[in-house]
């Protein structure tokens, strides 16, 4: 499977195949229902970060920022497979606002 196919969304709702494959979802059918979502945590400030974790063959990577602009990893590859994965995050000190991510690679074997 070449880039160009892994990044288009062959249903047209935005979600890249690849991130539909990696969370269950179908990439020809639109449907939203197990995106990655935020759930408050059980202290103040403290957020969790839920996802299916659906495939053995992507690396699944948990990103926070505070800007858009540097990431940084808090989770690779959290859970099992096949399993609704959640990753809690308490950031010390609070930030004035919080991005989550999920970045989700795969290795292509080049061409011979």
């Amino acid at each position: 499977m070449d880039l160009t196919v892994l990044a288009a969304s062959a249903d047209t709702d935005g979600i890249s195949n690849l991130m539909e494959s990696t969370l269950g979802l179908n990439p020809r059918s639109s449907g939203v229902t197990r995106l990655p979502a935020i759930f408050p945590g059980v202290s103040p400030y403290s957020f969790n970060f839920r996802f299916l974790r659906a495939r053995s063959d992507l690396t699944n990577i948990v990103q926070t920022s505070e800007d858009l602009i540097e990431l940084t990893p808090i989770a690779t590859n959290p859970g099992s497979i096949g399993t609704s994965v959640t990753v809690p995050y308490s950031p010390a000190p609070v930030p004035a606002k919080v991005f989550h991510c999920l970045k989700v690679t795969k290795y292509l074997t080049p061409a011979s």
